[in-house]
């Protein structure tokens, strides 16, 4: 289930704060990110990815009050990471220039990393190199409004305790470090975590990004 088919998260999380901050002609959102940005588990990313199905509701009669003109851009990058020394770094992708060279241009960016269970080994690290991200976008474009999104809980195998021990812990703390980097970054913080389900999540329920 996608957190973009929820009429309520539609109206009362995202597109809700969003709307605050659309201009009078032109409205262009970047979303940066991992695996869950770019649309992991659709079949078609350009037109299923939550970024899509943003600019889709974004650009229905029900939302004009973002102006004429509605642009929601997909930086995600599959596999990688904030940190900035590790082999599938963002910070190392053309995808990040890209998204930088777009920065001035737009109004909202929104950031989801932290699909990996592996991105938090060394907590300091990834907090400091989360920022770090964030701040070479605010640097661009001063005026930016930034989100930053609590990922979405994993699954609970019901039988295999340690499992499901070990990945409520990984939740717990990536919780913990987000809210964290948004309180630290001066960034909108969207909990994506509790909205999904949060521990209730079980195996079935499992999350994708696409929508």
């Amino acid at each position: 289930m996608g957190w973009l088919n929820n009429s309520n998260i539609l109206k009362y999380v995202l597109v809700s704060s969003i709307l605050k901050y659309g201009s009078a002609n032109f409205h262009r959102i970047l979303c940066i990110g991992d695996s869950i940005t770019h649309g992991i588990g659709s079949t078609n990313f350009q037109n299923s990815s939550y970024p899509a199905r943003l600019e889709e509701i974004l650009s229905k009669p029900t939302s004009s009050a973002l102006g004429d003109t509605i642009s929601v851009l997909n930086f995600g990058l599959m596999d990688s990471t904030v940190q900035k020394f590790s082999r599938n770094s963002y910070w190392k992708s053309d995808i990040y220039k890209d998204a930088l060279n777009h920065a001035n241009f737009s109004t909202i960016i929104i950031f989801q990393f932290g699909a990996d269970v592996h991105s938090i080994l060394r907590e300091n690290i990834y907090i400091d190199d989360y920022k770090s991200l964030i701040e070479s976008f605010r640097l661009m474009n001063p005026n930016l409004h930034i989100f930053v999104c609590i990922p979405p809980p994993r699954y609970r195998r019901r039988r295999v305790t340690n499992s499901s021990s070990t990945v409520m812990e990984f939740d717990e703390r990536m919780i913990n470090v987000t809210t964290i980097i948004s309180i630290e970054t001066k960034s909108h913080l969207i909990d994506i975590y509790s909205i999904m389900g949060g521990k209730q999540l079980t195996m079935g329920e499992y999350f994708t990004g696409n929508g």
